[in-house]
């Protein structure tokens, strides 16, 4: 209900409060250590933080409470969502070592999206060789990496004398 359904009429409809409902009751009725448990968490988390949560205004405190309890049960989703927040301040204050730590959980549990959301926020912070290196861990499979790394080596902020790569550039433009 979250996501959208195609009613008999073809269009994508959501139903948020239906959402909620079923979200609600898995969260009271399922084991805590079920599957269903952590993605419930999850989901409602983002129930809150896209502020669609029934006759309740978006909570961005709520949101981080349900994905940190997620994160605990190893969903990688939240794990990222949750970084996310804490990088910007979003129902919490800023911390950077939990920032870091929590990207690089989900990066660990196999979130590649994960790593672009890490490698962004080292850019943030002027930290141009650790997001390089992420950015090659996964250009393989991501063409916007081999573009951020083109990126960086055009602006020189790789290089030693900080003086543009033009020849670098252009093999990950290519890639």
């Amino acid at each position: 209900y979250f996501y959208g359904f195609t009613n008999e009429s073809g269009k994508s409809v959501c139903d948020y409060e239906k959402a909620h409902t079923w979200v609600k009751k898995i969260l009271d009725c399922s084991p805590v250590a079920s599957c269903e448990y952590s993605a419930a968490l999850s989901m409602m988390g983002e129930l809150y933080y896209c502020g669609v949560v029934p006759k309740e205004q978006q909570s961005f405190s709520e949101a981080i409470l349900y994905h940190r309890r997620a994160c605990g049960m190893g969903v990688t989703y939240s794990e990222q969502k949750y970084a996310f927040m804490l990088s910007a301040g979003i129902g919490c204050e800023f911390d950077y070592d939990k920032v870091e730590l929590h990207f690089s959980s989900a990066i660990k549990n196999g979130d590649s999206f994960a790593v672009n959301g890490l490698a962004l926020f080292y850019l943030q912070y002027g930290e141009f060789k650790k997001a390089a290196e992420l950015y090659k861990s996964i250009m393989a499979t991501h063409p916007y990496a081999a573009y951020k790394l083109g990126c960086l080596y055009m602006n020189g902020v790789l290089s030693e004398d900080k003086k543009p790569d033009g020849f670098k550039a252009a093999y990950f433009f290519q890639y």
